[in-house]
């Protein structure tokens, strides 16, 4: 049950992530209209343009990022990023735990995925007052 549970979770992630990258492809065009996501938390997220700066926080996000986006999106990893093997090479390595606010903020994310658990709501809340949003996953 748990794990179909992850599957799931896992399968919806991986949805949501693609119908983000392919909304945003049209280049040339601007977009008028915000795209507002919901992350498992049931979080509402408003991007008011294509992410063009993400990074993660868990490994498992990592790993999903460098299979669905562009890896020139990817800005950074964290220190237990090891797989792919591109994703060791990324630089800088961001402090995950406890967080690292002022190395988060001088990246300038436009999203940073993670998993809760492995970032607390709180930190999650924090980031969003500081102006960095991030999706939370149950995966």
């Amino acid at each position: 049950m748990k794990r179909t549970r992850r599957v799931l979770y896992t399968c919806r992630f991986i949805l949501g992530l693609c119908l983000l990258v392919c909304s945003c492809q049209q280049k040339g065009a601007k977009v008028q209209e915000q795209l507002v996501l919901q992350d498992d938390l049931g979080r509402e997220l408003k991007l008011n343009k294509k992410p063009e700066r993400v990074f993660s926080f868990a490994s498992s996000m990592t790993e999903m990022l460098f299979a669905v986006l562009d890896t020139s999106t990817i800005i950074a990893r964290s220190p237990q990023d090891d797989y792919p093997a591109a994703a060791a090479l990324k630089k800088p390595t961001v402090q995950n735990y406890p967080v690292d606010y002022e190395q988060v903020l001088a990246l300038k994310p436009d999203l940073i995925f993670t998993v809760e658990g492995i970032t607390p709501l709180e930190v999650a809340e924090r980031l969003q007052e500081l102006g960095v949003l991030s999706i939370l996953s149950e995966v």
